[in-house]
């Protein structure tokens, strides 16, 4: 009798700990302000509990014959089928991966394989994402001979500089869609349809663009187009490319030969069932919602800029992403500024979530020329589905009191501004 009591009480204090540990967490996140949807995007309740099931449900393995492997390749061509809706693509031209990352290596790794591209000239620019940036470098070690396009001072690639750069030997091109870290849209369409005239792969990273401005590819003349799913309030571990018909790619995984012997390894059917749901949602819901988010960024970044004085917009004239701002503050450091907000419970980035803890000023930022003064103090503030005018108000009452205090504490705070610029 007395075990059994013990046990008991055991149970009832566990039972106190969770509930008090949900409650605490339950607290944190209404006092939360998550202003970070280029990072990532928190997945929506219908699209957990789509998962939930599916993991329940449809647990067999797509390649096999029985009952539950057939379940499970209809759920997994259902995913398919509505991605090649939403791109305006076929079916047979979409294939999952485990991220963007993978998606972006696979398409520029696995295209340059081709016997006739070994040791070509091929051309990126100097703002891709790590994940394009480093193949690039992979393919120089390789043996090509790579083109990295400069920027002008807003951050956007020039279609006369990307003709120059062209050679005889220039068979791939890779040229991301918005930058990671300011949200500038790219010459995409332009530079591919040079592509398409002179027979040139055409390669678009297109993970943060994806359901915040319309990608069509019947009317985009890429030839591989990189996705990923936890960008629109899917899950993590979903990549998605784009694999136009006739164009040649080879695989950089092995193994049983999914995807079209393009991309081996057992599909994970609840995730990408997932993704789909979450890609719909967000394409649906994009017109009103960008214009939503557009109406309050520019309401944010005229509130900041009558606020708070040295602030500097860093792409003020060309198109951006409709959420997303990203600007450089005068004599502070951007990491500490995020550090500060952090303490209130307030949520942005330092430039892109892949390279932040880094020391060096953003490579983005150097290849637009920011002044000294203001490179080392980026953020960006990207919004999303939750985002409301109050929380406007918050964030710019808060942003402007640590800003006013971290000048407050020059030289010490921010020891290495150089002076006179």
């Amino acid at each position: 009798m007395e075990i059994k009591k013990l046990e008991v009480q055991k149970s009832e204090v566990h039972n106190s700990e969770v509930h008090n540990s949900e409650a605490q967490k339950s607290e944190v996140h209404s006092s939360l302000l998550y202003l970070d949807y280029c990072a990532t995007t928190p997945i929506r309740p219908e699209v957990a509990q789509a998962i939930a099931r599916t993991i329940e449900q449809i647990y067999g393995n797509p390649s096999s014959l029985h009952q539950a492997g057939r379940a499970a390749k209809k759920t997994l061509e259902a995913a398919r089928e509505t991605f090649a809706q939403l791109l305006t693509a076929k079916p047979s031209e979409i294939l999952f991966t485990a991220s963007g990352t993978e998606a972006n290596n696979l398409a520029i790794l696995g295209a340059l394989k081709h016997p006739d591209l070994v040791g070509c000239h091929v051309i990126t620019t100097v703002i891709e994402h790590p994940a394009v940036k480093n193949a690039f470098r992979e393919l120089e070690s390789r043996g090509h001979s790579v083109t990295y396009l400069p920027v002008n001072e807003q951050g956007v690639v020039q279609v006369e500089d990307f003709v120059d750069a062209l050679r005889p030997d220039t068979r791939f091109v890779s040229v991301m869609m918005a930058n990671n870290e300011t949200g500038a849209l790219q010459p995409v369409n332009e530079i591919a349809q040079i592509c398409r005239s002179r027979g040139i792969v055409m390669h678009s990273d297109a993970v943060q663009a994806f359901g915040k401005v319309p990608i069509f590819v019947n009317d985009l003349p890429v030839d591989l187009l990189s996705l990923s799913a936890h960008k629109v309030y899917g899950p993590k571990g979903v990549g998605i490319l784009y694999v136009k018909r006739r164009t040649k790619l080879f695989p950089v995984l092995f193994g049983g030969g999914q995807e079209k012997g393009l991309r081996s390894g057992t599909e994970n059917v609840a995730l990408v069932h997932g993704a789909a749901a979450a890609a719909r949602m967000a394409v649906e819901e994009m017109g009103q919602e960008m214009e939503r988010l557009k109406s309050l960024r520019d309401e944010l970044q005229k509130r900041i800029l009558d606020t708070v004085e040295n602030v500097r917009i860093t792409c003020p004239t060309v198109p951006v992403l409709p959420h997303v701002l990203h600007l450089t503050v005068a004599d502070v450091l951007g990491e500490t500024v995020l550090l500060e907000l952090d303490r209130e419970s307030i949520c942005v980035s330092a430039g892109s979530a892949c390279s932040s803890g880094s020391a060096e000023p953003s490579p983005v930022l150097q290849a637009m020329n920011v002044p000294d003064r203001f490179i080392h103090g980026s953020l960006r503030i990207s919004l999303g589905k939750d985002t409301t005018q109050k929380d406007l108000d918050r964030f710019v009452d808060t942003f402007a009191g640590v800003v006013a205090q971290l000048r407050n504490m020059l030289p010490s705070s921010f020891p290495q501004i150089p002076t006179g610029v």
